[in-house]
């Protein structure tokens, strides 16, 4: 359950940082998007720019040129020219730094032929009012000779033919003079009919010209105009989108969070409620635990203590005179409550184990004296059999020691006993060998081998469980009830050591254990 709740908290957290990264990075992107956008709209359109200033230079030049009409001052053909270069100059840097669609290709295009013909148009201007001026200094010029008339002939004759180009003589010079005034009057007048014709001509293509000029710089000032526009719609689109995107992203990241929060939390509401139960269980096992070992100990007792009599009134009725037959009953009726009396003492102990009810004690005690009194005690039922019992002490170890003497005799009892149960001929051997020997402890090894019957692989790793034997046959033919390995395991843990098993069904099984003392220092 709790593993479960745990991956479901990881993949939610997962693909919750997931949605944000990706609604970060479609931020992101559509903040860099828009603050392109905005730097683009915020900077003036340099191609609008460009565009007015062709349009501001061009009308400089066409001012340039009536100041010079009006005037007739060549000061004013300067800057005329002046402007007709950088006319040409931006219409030139119109057709380079942008990316320019067909449309504007041509609008440009137009533009170009249409300001080469407008300022064609002010060169004829131009030259038309030089022209002016020459013939308004012709007819300045006679006008003075008519001035001039008290002027020797000869002298006047000579400035008149340098004026008009007459190389003749002239029979009068009075008609002569007349004459050439009034040709030259009538030329003149004539002249400057044909300059107003002609400037007038010049001045309505000029109007038209530059209509078309405004017209052309309309369509390329709207087209640049709508350009701005849609650059602007596609900025409020991407600025929509993107706020459309990070609302479903924040919507998906809280939907699918409520989603894991509404199972995570079912999960923790099952979880409190299994361990609710599993609590009120547990209780229910350990009161009903408790109520089996009260139940246990209490019967265990109340009957150990009528076995005890039974026991010990046999071994009286032994001792009297009886006949053979009498003899067997008793002896049968004293082995039978002494096997009673052993099972009654395992349940005892294995109930005051599992309730932790167990004190180990650490008192002075001789390794040597345990043993040997291990052995003569089991001597009688090893000698009944006819197997040999023998015990080996390492002679490195100290035999003075601090330990539980009664809990390693009793592991000792249960082995040696099992080992002389299961054993129909051969040994039972007993032998504790030093493994670790420091300043102020030991640690020992202890093994119990016998040449009995045997464990089946299979049933090694399960001997030591509680109520558990080989098989049903060897409870059958041994009897027992499975408790003394279980009682010998769980004292052995207890002091902190180990056991374990080797056997092979036929060749006999040897038990080994460990365990650490302290050295009893005040013995020495």
């Amino acid at each position: 359950m709790l593993n479960g709740i745990k991956i479901k908290i990881i993949l939610g957290f997962s693909i919750a940082v997931l949605l944000i990264a990706a609604a970060g990075l479609l931020t992101l992107q559509s903040v860099s998007r828009l603050s392109a956008a905005a730097r683009t709209l915020s900077q003036p359109d340099e191609k609008l720019q460009r565009i007015q200033r062709v349009l501001s230079d061009i009308s400089e030049a066409e001012s340039s040129v009536r100041a010079y009409t009006l005037s007739k001052e060549d000061k004013y053909l300067g800057p005329y020219f002046h402007f007709i270069a950088t006319v040409g100059r931006q219409i030139d840097s119109l057709q380079v730094p942008f990316l320019m669609t067909e449309s504007e290709m041509r609008n440009i295009n137009l533009l170009d032929s249409l300001i080469d013909e407008k300022f064609n148009m002010l060169f004829s201007l131009v030259d038309l009012k030089k022209s002016e001026t020459v013939k308004s200094s012709l007819s300045d010029m006679v006008k003075q000779m008519e001035r001039s008339s008290s002027l020797p002939e000869k002298k006047f004759v000579d400035r008149l033919r340098s004026v008009i180009g007459k190389k003749e003589e002239q029979p009068s010079l009075k008609e002569n003079m007349q004459q050439l005034i009034t040709q030259a009057e009538k030329e003149s007048r004539e002249q400057q009919a044909l300059l107003s014709e002609k400037e007038l001509e010049l001045l309505g293509r000029d109007a038209a010209i530059m209509s078309g000029i405004r017209n052309v710089i309309q369509d390329m000032e709207n087209e640049a105009r709508m350009a701005s526009e849609q650059k602007l719609r596609e900025a409020s689109a991407v600025a929509e989108r993107s706020t459309q995107m990070i609302l479903i992203c924040a919507g998906l990241t809280l939907l699918l969070m409520l989603t894991f929060a509404y199972f995570i939390f079912s999960d923790l509401s099952r979880s409190n409620r299994y361990r609710r139960q599993l609590e009120e269980a547990r209780k229910k096992a350990e009161k009903l635990a408790r109520i089996k070992e009260e139940f246990l100990a209490n019967m265990s007792h109340e009957i150990r203590t009528p076995m005890n009599a039974i026991v010990g009134f046999t071994e009286l009725l032994i001792k009297t005179p009886l006949s053979p037959e009498q003899r067997q009953y008793i002896e049968a009726i004293k082995t039978s409550g002494e096997n009673l009396l052993v099972i009654i003492n395992d349940i005892l102990d294995f109930s005051k184990i599992e309730s932790g009810k167990i004190v180990l004690e650490e008192i002075p005690f001789q390794l040597s004296q345990v043993i040997y009194t291990l052995t003569d005690l089991m001597l009688p039922k090893s000698t009944e059999k006819n197997i040999k019992l023998s015990a080996v002490i390492d002679k490195r170890i100290q035999d003075d020691l601090l330990g539980d003497p009664t809990r390693l005799n009793q592991i000792l009892l249960n082995l040696v006993g099992n080992a002389i149960k299961f054993t129909d001929k051969g040994e039972v051997k007993i032998s504790v060998d030093l493994e670790e020997d420091n300043p102020g402890s030991v640690g020992l090894k202890f093994t119990v081998s016998d040449t009995g019957i045997g464990i089946p692989e299979k049933k090694l790793n399960k001997i030591f469980d509680a109520f558990t034997q080989a098989s049903s046959e060897t409870t059958r033919k041994y009897g027992g009830t499975g408790l003394g390995l279980a009682i010998v395991r769980q004292l052995i843990e207890l002091q902190g050591g180990s056991i374990t098993v080797s056997s092979q069904p036929g060749n006999g099984s040897s038990f080994t254990f460990r365990l650490k003392f302290r050295k009893n220092m005040e013995a020495k």
